[in-house]
C-alpha cells in the first residue's frame, strides 16, 4: 500500500522515536505468537496517520512537529484511502493463505466500521500501555485521582 510522504512519517511504525521502537516489538512479538488477525489490527492501527495522533496524544506524546508539510487530504479522504488498501491487503493475505476466511470476514467487518479509530478496541488498548511512557497515567486516570 502506497501512502503519503506526510501519513508514514506521522505512523507509529516509523522512524526511530520510542514509540516507533515500541510499536515494531509489539507486531514482532505479535508475529511470533502466530494471530495473524491481531497482527493485521495492529499494523493498521499503527500505520494510519488519525489513529497514530489519537495514541500519541493519548499516551501523552509530544506533537511531532508539522512545519513544512502538506496536507492534500481530508481527514474523510484520508480514512477512505487507507480502509481501500486495509480491504485490498486483507484480500492478499487471503490468497496467500495467511488468513483464513472466518478472519477476512472479521477483519473486513473490522475495516468497514471503522475499527482502527476506535480507542476501546483491545488492540488500541495494548498498543496505548505500551508506548505510554513509563511512570505516566492516562488522562482520565489522573483526572479520577484529582477529584
Amino acid at each position: 500500500m502506497q501512502v503519503l510522504y506526510q501519513d508514514h512519517r506521522t505512523a507509529l511504525t516509523t522512524g526511530n522515536s520510542m514509540e516507533g521502537k515500541v510499536c515494531r516489538a509489539l507486531l514482532a512479538d505479535t508475529i511470533l505468537s502466530g494471530n495473524a488477525e491481531t497482527l493485521l489490527k495492529q499494523a493498521m492501527i499503527m500505520a494510519n496517520p488519525i489513529s497514530s495522533r489519537q495514541l500519541r496524544s493519548d499516551a501523552d506524546i509530544p506533537r511531532q512537529s508539522t512545519a513544512g508539510q502538506v496536507n492534500s487530504l481530508s481527514e474523510d479522504g484520508t480514512n477512505c484511502y487507507y480502509k481501500t488498501g486495509y480491504n485490498q491487503i486483507i484480500s492478499e493475505y487471503q490468497k496467500k493463505g495467511i488468513i483464513e476466511q472466518n478472519a477476512v470476514h472479521r477483519l473486513k467487518t473490522w475495516v468497514k466500521e471503522d475499527r482502527y479509530l476506535n480507542r476501546n478496541t483491545p488492540e488500541y488498548k495494548q498498543i496505548l500501555q505500551h508506548i505510554r511512557p513509563e511512570g505516566t497515567q492516562s488522562r482520565s486516570a489522573a483526572i479520577r485521582i484529582k477529584t
